[in-house]
């Protein structure tokens, strides 16, 4: 409105500026040019503020993209099953920090994740006492699109490692593996008994960005075994077998303090 009570900046700033001063014998006409170079002036600096301040972007933050991984689950008789317990680690791009535990009773799970690199490893029990358990482990899952697994328990092969000693007797079983990408590692691991069995999953990782590990525990009559093997490879293991003979075995001799009296 032209009879707005707010100036604008230029009107604003025009009316603070001084008048000039008219001295004797300066003609009115110079008077009325500096008036007007005063005011160019004051345009000319309100125009600069004006473009100096300009508004401020915010970028918003970017959502990063997901995909859907489902994850089907088959026991050793190729049955859907519920009794697994099935890990997808983060390992490098966007959903490097992610870390799930997705869980349900039809044996098929959906879960989305951001895109990425991942490590999915499962267990999967069977319902009979003492039937075992199959630990599969996928140690390249390239979430870039819609993608399904299947874990298949029927895939698996025996971890056989025993000492040649017929009187040793099992105690204790754990497996880790380590998988290595752009500079990141991630790791998962399983403790079962003697009825273990194992499967690699999926595509082959990078060279040497696997690396994986059984130690197993044996008590004798008057020995005890720790027997460990390591491996590296673009895999995980599917089967392990050994049965390492005394000689291969370096001897560890343990004495103690005897109370008095005894031996």
């Amino acid at each position: 409105m032209n009879d707005s009570s707010t100036p604008d900046r230029t009107t604003a700033l025009s009316r603070t500026t001084a008048p000039a001063r008219t001295t004797p014998g300066t003609p009115r006409h110079a008077t009325r040019r500096r008036a007007l170079r005063t005011l160019a002036l004051a345009g000319v600096l309100s125009g600069m503020t004006l473009s100096a301040l300009p508004p401020t972007a915010v970028a918003a933050p970017r959502t990063p993209e997901t995909y859907t991984l489902t994850i089907r689950h088959l026991d050793r008789q190729g049955t859907a099953t519920d009794a697994y317990r099935t890990h997808v680690t983060g390992i490098s791009g966007p959903g490097a920090s992610e870390e799930v535990t997705p869980h349900d009773a039809s044996g098929t799970v959906t879960v989305r994740l951001p895109k990425g690199r991942y490590l999915l490893d499962s267990t999967v029990v069977g319902r009979e006492e003492g039937s075992g358990t199959d630990w599969i482990v996928q140690p390249r899952l390239d979430l870039d699109r819609d993608t399904a697994v299947t874990v298949d328990a029927r895939t698996t092969a025996p971890v056989d490692v025993r000492p040649q000693d017929p009187d040793a007797r099992f105690l204790s079983r754990l497996g880790v593996v380590e998988v290595t990408h752009g500079g990141t590692t991630r790791s998962a691991n399983v403790m079962a008994g003697p009825g273990l069995r194992v499967a690699h999953l999926g595509p082959d990782a990078e060279p040497g960005s696997v690396k994986e590990w059984f130690d197993t525990y044996w008590a004798g009559g008057t020995t005890d075994y720790a027997l460990g093997y390591t491996f590296t490879s673009s895999r995980a293991l599917t089967g392990l077998v050994r049965h390492p003979s005394p000689s291969s075995l370096a001897a560890v001799e343990v004495r103690r303090a005897a109370p008095d009296g005894d031996t």
